[in-house]
């Protein structure tokens, strides 16, 4: 549920113009559709998670790297 109060406040943020980047800290893989589906519009997205020290790298980077959208670990 949280997923999907998140996805649709940012959707409403981006789609009002109130935003010029969006950042989405999040490590659950729910979220991957709701990025996907920002990406696709023009506001700066970074998608923050955090990440093992050489844990691997997903599908999903190579298609945000594609969209311009930014991934960052900690």
């Amino acid at each position: 549920m949280v997923d999907t109060l998140l996805t649709a406040d940012a959707m409403a943020i981006i789609q009002d113009g109130r935003a010029h980047a969006v950042i989405i800290a999040s490590d659950d893989a729910d979220m991957i559709p709701a990025l996907l589906a920002l990406s696709a519009s023009d506001v700066s997205l970074t998608h923050l998670r955090r990440r093992v020290a050489g844990g691997p790298v997903t599908l999903y980077d190579h298609v945000f790297e594609k969209t311009g959208s930014h991934i960052r670990s900690w």
